[in-house]
């Protein structure tokens, strides 16, 4: 909700902005009277609004330590370099005595993506569109007042690579395998995130003065920082196509992660000469909550069992109702001679969710970033790490991230 008032707010100032600056260059006479009332008021309400905002930018700084630019909106362009590591460890449990554990590791190496960000004062939201084909893809809307900042973010991700390690235990012998596969269909990887933080000396340090350029800090100063995230996350492979891989790890097709954490921690800016500031951020952070929940499935073939000896004949059509071919069997073994030709009228169906939950893990966060500013142009390179857990035991997901960012902006 809090997101999307901001968003809203946005949204109306730069309508407002744009219709003014329309009325003034293209109105006739004629068409000024035919403005109601009531979208009078509504200008004079989102201006009035204007006002406010930059007033209390100013009364909520100390302005020997951070400047307010007169200038309120600011469009800038990124260029984002991402990394992203996913092992996903699963254990399923096959017999009383038999278990077989799925370590799935998603690496697709390093994306570049390009796009935009458009603010007014503390407030904007922005867009970077992926330029490889294993590339993110990322939606934000951020917000950051003196003494406080909010973030939310949208993330997809693709890739049809994965790392696989197969590890078999039963009474007196173990086996491991390795394997790296390339999936029939992509696996999707979409994050929602939302945080925020607050500043305990905002009148003197501030945040957006390294990353969103919204003020300038004159002179070096320090805070002490808490924060809050939730993030929400779905690991989907599960098209028909992928279906030989999704029997070969036990039936795991796809993984839904929700966690949410609080942290502390203690960001710095150090001003070593006019229009620079150098920033670096640690916040320690303790997960509360940890869910994982594993989502396996079944299919209409034997992709294990692979045998010419067995009879291909007489299977028929396959009924999805019954979830059986014509002949009464629920499995149709794979021909060695054709191995992709179950393609063709493959099906597959959900038989299963597990579901585990942890509580009090620590996890890790760290932020640095570099600004300079003249006149109303603005250079900035930041980059960000952060590593965290979701669930426990053999049934856990570990999520390693990092992005580095050059961004060139102007002010209007």
């Amino acid at each position: 909700m809090i997101a999307m008032k901001y968003l809203t707010l946005l949204l109306f100032l730069i309508a407002t902005t744009a219709n003014a600056q329309t009325e003034t260059s293209l109105s006739s006479p004629a068409e000024e009277t035919s403005v109601t009332k009531k979208d009078c008021k509504f200008v004079s309400f989102v201006k009035k609004l204007q006002n406010h905002l930059d007033s209390s930018a100013v009364r909520a700084v100390d302005t020997q330590y951070i400047e307010v630019p007169k200038l309120p909106w600011r469009i800038i362009a990124r260029q984002t370099f991402r990394g992203c590591d996913i092992l996903s460890d699963n254990l399923n449990q096959l017999t009383k005595d038999a278990s077989l554990e799925v370590r799935m590791r998603f690496n697709p190496g390093l994306s570049f993506s390009t796009g935009f960000w458009v603010g007014y004062r503390g407030l904007g939201i922005g867009f970077s569109q992926k330029l490889l084909k294993n590339g993110i893809t990322n939606f934000g809307l951020s917000g950051a007042g003196a003494r406080y900042g909010f973030n939310f973010q949208i993330t997809s991700l693709t890739t049809d690579v994965v790392n696989m390690t197969l590890i078999g235990r039963e009474p007196g012998n173990d086996t491991t395998m390795f394997y790296k596969m390339k999936m029939l269909s992509p696996v999707n990887i979409a994050t929602l995130q939302a945080s925020g933080y607050y500043v305990f000396n905002g009148r003197r340090y501030s945040q957006a003065a390294a990353y969103s350029q919204s003020v300038i800090q004159r002179r070096s100063a320090g805070s002490f920082l808490v924060g809050a995230e939730w993030i929400a996350q779905n690991i989907s492979y599960e098209e028909k196509e992928n279906a030989g891989i999704i029997a070969l790890i036990g039936g795991l097709g796809r993984i839904r992660l929700q966690q949410v954490s609080v942290s502390a921690g203690y960001g710095y800016n150090w001003v070593p000469a006019r229009g620079w500031v150098i920033n670096a951020m640690v916040m320690p952070t303790l997960s509360v909550f940890s869910q994982v929940k594993s989502y396996t499935y079944d299919s209409n073939y034997k992709f294990i069992v692979i045998d010419n000896n067995l009879p291909l004949d007489g299977y028929g059509k396959w009924n999805s109702e019954t979830q059986t071919w014509e002949n009464g069997e629920t499995h149709k073994p794979i021909s060695q001679d054709d191995m992709f030709a179950w393609i063709a009228d493959v099906d597959m169906w959900r038989t299963d969710v597990k579901k585990t939950t942890s509580y009090l893990r620590p996890d890790i966060y760290a932020r640095f970033g570099s600004a300079y500013c003249w006149k109303r142009y603005f250079l900035n390179i930041d980059a960000r790490i952060n590593c965290f857990y979701y669930g426990a035991g053999n049934n856990y997901v570990r999520q390693v991230g990092w992005s580095a960012r050059a961004s060139f902006g102007v002010r209007l």
